[in-house]
C-alpha cells in the first residue's frame, strides 16, 4: 500500500498531523519520564502557540448521564479528536 493511500484514510488529517507536531515537541522539550501533569501543562502551552483549539480535563458522559463519577478525558481537540495522555514513571528502587 503507498503511503498516499494511507494518509487519505486519516480522519481531520491537517489536524491529526499538527497535533502530532505538538506531541512530538512537548516530548522534545520535557524528555522521558516526566508526570502526566507536566505533559499536560506543556502540551497546553504548545496548543495555544499552534493556534489549535481545546479544551482541558473534559468530563465523558455515561450512557447520556453526566454525573461526577464519570471518566475524563486530558483533551479534546477541536470537538473533534480525544487526547489522553499517559506517562511511564520508573521506579529506582
Amino acid at each position: 500500500m503507498r503511503i498516499e493511500e494511507d494518509r487519505s484514510k486519516i480522519i481531520y488529517a491537517e489536524l491529526s498531523y499538527k497535533l502530532n507536531g505538538v506531541l512530538y515537541e512537548a516530548q522534545n522539550r520535557l524528555g522521558r519520564f516526566c508526570r502526566e501533569k507536566q505533559y499536560g501543562d506543556i502540551i497546553e502551552t504548545l496548543l495555544k502557540q499552534a493556534k489549535i483549539l481545546y479544551e482541558r480535563e473534559i468530563k465523558l458522559p455515561f450512557n447520556g448521564i453526566d454525573n461526577q463519577n464519570t471518566n475524563k478525558v486530558d483533551f479534546t481537540i477541536d470537538s473533534k479528536i480525544l487526547l489522553d495522555i499517559k506517562a511511564l514513571l520508573i521506579s529506582t528502587n
